[in-house]
């Protein structure tokens, strides 16, 4: 009995053992799993440092990692918002940050300085500038300072022309304009990117137009723009109306396990001649950070030696090229530089026109959210419901729609709803002129088809975020790039739907309509777009829905509504903005599916 039990006792305690293994084996993967946590914030060979993405920031962190590079050391760069870098260098996410512009960034730094958590190693830039500026020539007509700007807000259109959304520049300046200060009561912030921004004030200054936007030195656009700082009597940029210092920050673990590299950043003094030129390659010579900072390090030995002094290396490093760039072809198909080419002789031949479209629609589109903003907002709430119950006999429609609506105004986001609303409905209004047309004709042509469809594929595989930068330099900074890169983005959805509606209708119906000698016209109308109302409808709903999914990426060309709110509040980690207005972007698109749905339908000819 004892014989015949033993192989099943052995078994078990072969599982047992078995069991035994596995958990010891779960324990030390949890273990391993949990090592490069800590190993890597002990590890000091790699350096986690934030590019906030302004020039000067870029260059300046390039510099940094070349350095690191030759030490032995591996740079990694986070392309990041100022705040989400501020809150990285708190948790220790990110280790170093060199482009803390004082006074500007006070606010935003402060909690993290106070708290601890990260630690200033100096100053790396003395001499920079950061505040409004305009054109000469505006500033000879007598706008000298900030206080001068009010009383010539019809000239400046009522509008400041800012960077990213988020940034500590722009947050200054909406303060400013809702506390009233230099009485800007009233006047727009168009928030963009860097060099939407420049490109914008380029074009103003080669029509004489009037602009006000953020200035700042060192950077090319000071010997590049024929430009002026405002005065600022109240200090609201910092003490010396705008005099700024660029500090670098790290955190406090950081510091206190890499004494070392420490060393480095406490180093690393900069001039404004340094950065200039630096700049100036990327911007003007389009080189990349990197290969910048790599050629300036090659022609500066010597401060790259002074900077490094008494920082102990990894390892021996090579003096050769880096690896990554033997991946790179001595020759490239410059695609880019065509295309570049092409954009630019449009603009330089053909500035006026597309200057004029982009008022006109910029006109339109303003002049309706005007005359929508007019009507008090519980009305048209009222109106659109009961517009909807006629349409639809639907209560519970009508209901959602009116307490959507309401929830939307309760929240304080009816004017960007508003804006972003008229935005999508006019997107979506071109696309369908452009798509149904194109739909049907592709219906009748396969060959034509055949050719539309590569086209469609790659309008729809191309990130959305490539249609704004050709759109940004034709027809400039506002809602017209947001517009048109919209419309573009839509497009295939209409066309498919309505190829696929025409294409659908049985063989048997288009046969009995010849036979009672319909003509191609009569067809159409009569028989084929009768059975593809469905699809087409459905290409509707698509267009919206589309258009709705682009209005944050169309905010970075300063298209506005609810778009730019959700970039302020991811740039500024706004919690609540964010959630807010995420949720109106919801119900706005929850409520454009439901009302212009169709109702189910057996059949579409019944």
């Amino acid at each position: 009995m004892a014989m015949s039990r033993s192989p099943v006792v052995a078994s078990r305690r072969h599982e047992g053992v078995l069991g035994t293994c596995l958990f010891a084996l779960l324990r030390v993967v949890l273990v391993v799993c949990s090592l490069p946590m800590s190993a890597m914030a002990d590890d000091c060979t790699r350096v986690r440092i934030s590019d906030v993405g302004w020039t000067d920031v870029s260059a300046t962190t390039a510099l940094a990692v070349e350095v690191l590079r030759d030490l032995g050391y591996e740079g990694h760069v986070e392309l990041l918002s100022l705040p989400v870098t501020f809150v990285g260098l708190g948790n220790g996410d990110i280790d170093v940050f060199l482009g803390n512009w004082m006074p500007a960034q006070t606010d935003a730094i402060k909690p993290y300085m106070e708290g601890g958590q990260v630690v200033d190693l100096g100053v790396n830039l003395e001499g920079a500038l950061f505040t409004f500026a305009v054109p000469t020539y505006v500033w000879e007509a007598g706008v000298k300072s900030a206080a001068d700007l009010a009383a010539r807000k019809a000239e400046f259109k009522g509008r400041i022309h800012g960077i990213a959304p988020g940034s500590a520049a722009n947050r200054m300046v909406l303060d400013l304009i809702q506390q009233g200060t230099y009485g800007l009561e009233g006047w727009k912030l168009l928030e963009s990117s860097e060099q939407g921004m420049l490109g914008e004030v380029r074009r103003a200054v080669a029509s004489g137009e009037w602009i006000v936007f953020f200035g700042w030195a060192p950077h090319p656009m000071n010997s590049q723009i024929a430009m002026k700082y405002l005065g600022d009597p109240l200090e609201k940029w910092g003490v010396g109306g705008g005099a700024s210092v660029v500090h670098t920050v790290a955190n406090k673990g950081f510091v206190e396990r890499c004494p070392n590299l420490v060393k480095l950043f406490q180093n690393m003094k900069l001039t404004t001649e340094i950065e200039g030129e630096l700049m100036g390659r990327i911007l003007d010579d389009k080189l990349s950070p990197e290969q910048a900072a790599r050629e300036w390090l090659r022609a500066h030995a010597d401060q790259a030696a002074a900077w490094t002094l008494g920082v102990r290396p990894a390892r021996e490093v090579a003096a050769s090229a880096t690896a990554e760039t033997s991946l790179v072809p001595a020759h490239t198909l410059p695609l880019g530089d065509w295309l570049e080419r092409v954009i630019q002789f449009i603009t330089a031949h053909f500035t006026e026109e597309l200057r004029g479209i982009s008022q006109a629609v910029t006109w339109f589109l303003e002049s309706s959210v005007h005359l929508l903003l007019r009507v008090p907002p519980l009305v048209l709430i009222g109106a659109t419901a009961l517009l909807t119950y006629a349409r639809r006999r639907g209560i519970a429609l009508a209901v959602s729609i009116a307490a959507g609506g309401f929830l939307i105004w309760d929240l304080g986001y009816w004017q960007p709803t508003v804006e972003t609303l008229v935005l999508v409905l006019m997107a979506t209004a071109l696309s369908l002129l452009l798509g149904i047309p194109l739909g049907i004709a592709a219906a009748r042509f396969p060959r034509f088809y055949a050719v539309l469809r590569l086209l469609l594929d790659l309008m729809q595989t191309i990130p959305t975020f490539v249609y704004l930068i050709p759109t940004l330099m034709l027809f400039g900074l506002g809602v017209v790039p947001g517009l048109l890169s919209t419309v573009v983005f839509v497009l295939p959805a209409p066309i498919r739907l309505t190829y696929l509606g025409i294409t659908s209708v049985p063989r048997e119906m288009i046969e009995a309509g010849e036979a009672f000698g319909a003509r191609p016209l009569q067809l159409l109308m009569k028989i084929e777009l009768p059975y593809a109302r469905t699809a087409i409808m459905e290409g509707v709903t698509q267009a919206l829905m589309l258009s709705l999914s682009m209005v944050v990426i169309a905010a970075l060309v300063g298209a506005g509504g609810l778009g730019s709110r959700v970039v302020r509040a991811l740039n500024a980690v706004d919690i609540r903005q964010g959630f807010e207005a995420g949720l109106v972007i919801v119900i706005l698109a929850i409520l454009l599916d439901r009302m212009f749905k169709l109702p189910a339908r057996q059949h579409p000819l019944s």
